[in-house]
């Protein structure tokens, strides 16, 4: 018969750290969630990846999916992110070409009441002169 203190690896506490971690939290977080310290969490992940202590590699197994499910997540984020900012940047493009052409029209309709302006004066300028 053994001895000592019951093993903390119980089925529960595993499933609550994964659990965590696919959540989003930190090691700390993921460890305080299923009720260990983040160093024996750390140990368990260490004895996960080590040959010698296949009891933890189902774990390991576990957190390591859960983290990479969660990376693929926040990348897939970031790109939804960055094709948003590039439409936003392209509607903006879009706006500012159609307000540029707009504002090409109204210069030039400006630009010919000022010749028409210029050559009016020059008119009564020659008329007056001429007189």
């Amino acid at each position: 018969m053994r001895t000592g203190r019951p093993c903390k690896t119980t089925a529960p506490r595993l499933r609550k750290i994964v659990v965590a971690f696919r959540r989003g939290s930190t090691t700390r977080q993921a460890a305080l969630a299923g009720g260990i310290s983040p160093s024996t969490l750390g140990e368990w992940l260490v004895r996960g990846r080590d040959l010698r202590h296949p009891g933890f590699r189902e774990f390991t197994d576990r957190v390591d999916a859960a983290l990479a499910e969660l990376r693929a997540e926040y990348q897939a984020r970031a790109e939804v992110a960055r094709i948003e900012r590039e439409a936003r940047k392209k509607i903006e493009d879009e706006q500012w070409a159609a307000w540029r052409a707009e504002m090409d029209v109204k210069i030039a309709e400006h630009r010919a009441k000022l010749e028409a302006a210029a050559a009016g004066r020059e008119g009564v300028a020659q008329a007056e002169a001429g007189a």
